[in-house]
């Protein structure tokens, strides 16, 4: 969870940057990469929050074992699901609610079994460590996105 909270704070950081666009890094905005990463976040904790351990069934995906060993998603391969895709109109106000709501979201993974999981689109279902590992992955991309977006 704390490798959660630094990518959290590395957020807040970007925040005031939420305008900034660069066509030639990404077609959307800074601030979409960061309502997406809080998006995903908090939908997959209360998804965590509502499995049932005894539905879990693993799948081997070549794919997860990839991304998850060298922790790195590769650019412009997926589109996010429209359910983690920013639909409403977010400013630094918004964000900056967003994130104190995400940042008691992650507090709540501490308080749940081992055995609870995720089940991702792609990677299948993912346990509770696997799915805070693939978070910070996730969040780690977005964050890297960010960061060439602003660089200009």
């Amino acid at each position: 969870m704390k490798r959660l909270e630094k990518l959290l704070n590395q957020i807040e950081q970007q925040i005031p940057f939420q305008a900034t666009t660069n066509n030639q890094v990404s077609s959307v905005s800074a601030g979409w990469h960061l309502e997406h990463c809080m998006l995903v976040i908090n939908s997959v904790v209360r998804t965590i929050e509502a499995s049932n351990p005894e539905a879990y069934k693993f799948q081997w995906k070549p794919i997860r074992c990839v991304i998850m060993t060298f922790r790195n998603i590769p650019r412009g391969k997926a589109k996010a699901p429209s359910g983690v895709q920013p639909t409403v109109e977010f400013n630094e106000a918004s964000l900056h609610e967003h994130l104190v709501r995400t940042r008691a979201s992650i507090q709540k993974l501490n308080t749940f079994g081992k055995d609870q999981f995720f089940p991702h689109p792609l990677f299948g279902d993912m346990k509770l460590k696997a799915a805070v590992k693939f978070l910070g992955i996730h969040t780690n991309h977005h964050l890297n996105i960010v960061n060439d977006i602003v660089k200009v």
